[in-house]
């Protein structure tokens, strides 16, 4: 599993899951396939306003959909269109509210809209029936005891234990993060807040905390400022060791040849 905010124009798959764990991903095929990893569909995601979002191919097509009647329901399932598809999060099992940044790993619905109604997007699961839940996993992310970065997705996520983080900071300072199980609230995992209007993310400190959800977006860009500008001040401080050097070495060159 795959922890932290996705950032635009990140590379991703799509999957299926429960809470922690991966169970299987969207192919080219456009079916939720179980271990066969290598028929994976890579797309770009891409924000757009009013915290909806869309999903780019290869090919500069676009993930859309199409409705079909199942069951004697009309429904709609994934399908590549040429013309752009706005989704937006419909439910999420991890938090109440849509987020502007949508979480890598977290359990949720995604709904579009044909014409004036609202339809939730159906996930075909092979030889299966269909599920209205997915997950977002970007290629790139951080993981293991030093943090490097990585792009072998889709070998990690054939290992049942494995663990990766969206941004190097997040992989450094909460290596212990989990999404909440049934039953439990933001505060020890990352999950809903009893409060509705509320999200649960990451404070400035790496606790589980609930608030608006503009409050999550300043924090995680003060994270993300936090690590910049520790890389700025090391670069400074052997900036200025290595001017102090250069002019310590050339003043003793100067002193031996006027000595």
């Amino acid at each position: 599993m795959i922890y932290g905010n996705i950032t635009d124009k990140s590379e991703v798959i799509l999957a299926n899951g429960n809470y922690n764990t991966i169970y299987g991903i969207l192919s080219r095929d456009l079916e939720i396939v179980f271990k066969d990893t290598e028929s994976a569909l890579f797309l770009t995601l891409h924000y757009d306003k009013n915290n909806e979002f869309y999903f780019t191919t290869k090919d500069k097509k676009f993930l859309g959909v199409k409705l079909i009647n199942y069951n004697d329901k009309n429904i709609v399932i994934p399908e590549i269109v040429l013309v752009k598809c706005l989704f937006s999060v419909d439910t999420s099992l991890n938090d109440n509210v849509a987020r502007k940044n949508i979480m890598a790993g977290s359990l949720f619905s995604m709904k579009t809209t044909i014409g004036d109604i609202n339809y939730i997007v159906q996930w075909k699961i092979k030889n299966g029936d269909y599920t209205n839940l997915i997950k977002i996993l970007p290629k790139i992310y951080y993981k293991g005891d030093k943090c490097v970065k990585s792009n072998n997705l889709l070998t990690d996520l054939k290992d049942n234990n494995f663990k990766g983080y969206s941004s190097q900071n997040l992989c450094y300072n909460k290596s212990d993060i989990v999404y909440c199980e049934t039953g439990q609230t933001c505060g020890l995992c990352l999950g809903k807040c009893i409060n509705e209007n509320y999200i649960c993310f990451l404070d400035k400190d790496f606790s589980y905390t609930c608030g608006n959800p503009e409050d999550e977006i300043v924090n995680s860009n003060s994270n993300s400022n936090s690590t910049n500008n520790n890389a700025i001040t090391w670069v400074t401080i052997i900036s200025i060791f290595v001017i102090l050097l250069l002019l310590t070495f050339g003043l003793s060159y100067k002193f031996k040849k006027y000595k």
